[in-house]
């Protein structure tokens, strides 16, 4: 995708020469079921995720137990899975699902997320006082 798109990322990764990174547009579930293979990704980074909160739009979630698999399932062994959210009910979600996924080992967020930016959402949130939770899995060597 051109730099031209008006994407920030895109042209931040291509003035720091990162070549270990691809951007997809695309639907998520899509990608994740027709587009990665299994062991094909070090990490997934999912923050704030929408946490549609009425009851009837959280079928909608994306942080779903079968959705957790395939995400487990596309990461290399060793890969991890990190999560934020500023949402307090739906980080009982995640931290339900996360805890309750087959092949999910638990990781410390601190630790997890120590050498990595915020993000301008992130920060934010931070500024307005939202509390910000963290979660980190890890799809064990072997698994």
């Amino acid at each position: 995708m051109p730099p031209d798109r008006g994407l920030p990322q895109l042209i931040g990764i291509e003035a720091a020469a990162i070549t270990n990174v691809r951007l997809i547009m695309h639907d998520a579930l899509e990608v994740l079921e027709n587009q990665l293979a299994p062991g094909s990704l070090a990490r997934v980074n999912l923050y704030f995720p929408d946490p549609w909160p009425k009851k009837r739009h959280h079928k909608r979630r994306l942080i779903q137990p079968d959705v957790v698999r395939r995400m487990l399932e596309v990461l290399e062994p060793g890969g991890r899975l990190l999560v934020k959210t500023d949402h307090p009910a739906y980080g009982e979600v995640i931290a339900d699902v996360l805890g309750a996924v087959a092949g999910a080992a638990r990781l410390d967020p601190d630790e997890a997320f120590r050498d990595l930016p915020l993000t301008g959402f992130e920060r934010k949130y931070l500024d307005q006082g939202r509390p910000i939770r963290s979660f980190a899995v890890l799809r064990p060597s072997g698994s």
